[in-house]
């Protein structure tokens, strides 16, 4: 009867799931961080872009850049601008505890060709 017990294999695939759950939850975490991170890229090159239009036209481009960012992603952004090229820097969310956003932030570049 002993035997036997030890060699029946019930359950076998529910415990290797449950063990990798673990795993799948982190490469679950890995990517949304991978996707929040290309969010804030594409949205502050969009922001830069019009930001660098409203310099053409004369406007406010501090003005333009933040309003053209997600509420999400306004909190912390800067536009500088120089010569005509705006830079908007954005925090990166972050989802994992114990990082703070402010000490990852990605910045791109635009410029209206003369």
């Amino acid at each position: 009867m002993i035997g036997r017990l030890h060699r029946d294999e019930s359950g076998q695939a529910s415990m290797e799931l449950s063990g990798m759950l673990v795993y799948l939850a982190l490469a679950a975490l890995g990517v949304w961080q991978v996707m929040l991170v290309t969010w804030s890229m594409v949205e502050a090159s969009n922001a830069a872009r019009t930001a660098s239009r409203i310099v053409a036209r004369g406007g406010d481009p501090e003005r333009a850049g933040t309003d053209a960012l997600t509420e999400l992603l306004r909190d912390g952004s800067q536009v500088d601008v120089r010569n005509d090229r705006v830079t908007v820097h954005v925090r990166v969310p972050i989802i994992f505890p114990g990082f703070t956003s402010g000490q990852f932030t990605v910045a791109k570049q635009a410029e209206l060709p003369s």
